[in-house]
Parts: structure tokens; sequence; C-alpha cells
């Protein structure tokens, strides 16, 4: 499913929830050895996310993002040996009233708000504690890039031309 059809998908929910907190639920950092001054390293990140419904009335909707980030030297062949890895856990806590129609949430329709509007809300959390937890190991600061959208161009044109406020 593309990108346009899970924020679509998410936006009976996003149009209702409000982001009262987000919680750091785990940290680690582990290095097997110290990378050399000015070695050329990389990482890739892996980051898997799921929801939990409140139980009771006044408990929150919780987002939850597991990350994983390997680091590794690139010697001069392109071959990676890992050296690090970053772990930690993120929690984002929502509010969701009940949709103003009444028709409850569907499954499908929170699997697409983590997807988009919870994925985003962590982003910066995760970004801010991968940099922090590799400072802390004595390499370089791990800057993670920005987290893009993919978006299928036909199907933008489609909901612009769709949404066009402009006279034929």
């Amino acid at each position: 499913m593309s990108e346009t059809s899970l924020r679509l998908l998410a936006s009976r929910i996003a149009g209702q929830a409000d982001l009262k907190d987000v919680r750091t639920a785990k940290l680690h950092a582990e290095m097997a050895f110290p990378p050399a001054p000015g070695a050329r390293l990389s990482y890739e990140l892996r980051a898997d996310f799921e929801y939990g419904l409140p139980e009771e009335d006044g408990d929150p909707t919780v987002i939850s993002g597991e990350y994983t980030i390997p680091l590794w030297i690139i010697d001069e062949d392109g071959e990676r040996d890992q050296f690090a890895e970053l772990s930690f856990a993120l929690v984002a806590l929502y509010e969701v009233p009940d949709s103003p129609t009444g028709e409850p949430y569907r499954p499908e329709e929170w699997n697409a708000f983590v997807q988009t509007t919870g994925q985003f809300a962590l982003y910066p959390f995760a970004r801010e504690t991968a940099s922090m937890l590799s400072t802390r190991l004595g390499v370089p600061p791990l800057t993670l890039g920005m987290l893009r959208l993919r978006l299928d161009e036909d199907e933008v044109h489609d909901e612009l031309a769709v949404h066009d406020p402009r006279p034929d």
C-alpha cells in the first residue's frame, strides 16, 4: 500500500488523536571494539512499530517503536565489520476519542496510523536517542537521515486532481 493510501486510511484516527507524551522504554548500547580514528563508518536503521489500545477509560493509546541500529566499519574493499549496536524502544502516548460518527476504528486504520502518524511522531526522538547513544560509546555522533515519504506519483496526481480548487 502506498504512503498516500496509508495516510488516507489513517485519517479518521489522525484527525482525532492528541499526542500527550513520548517516553523511553528501553536503552541499550554495546560496543565489541572501538573503531580506529578516521575509520569509515556506516549504519542501518531497523524499526518495528505496534499499537496498544486502552484497556480502561482514561488509559492512553500506546504506539511503540523498537529501534535497532548496527554500526559498521567499512574497509578499503567495501566489506563491513560490525563493531557496535544501539537498541532502544520509544512509546508515544495518545488520547484518541471515539470517532465522531460512533463507528469504531478498524484494525487496518490503527495499523495505518502507526505506520504514518505514529512513526513520524517518534522519529525525532529516535534521532536524538541514536545520537546520544553513539556519543556515549565514544564514536562520532550518529545523525539519522530524514524520514522520507514514499509517495506514488500517479496516486498523488489523482488526489490533487480530485481536490483541485481551480475552476475548469
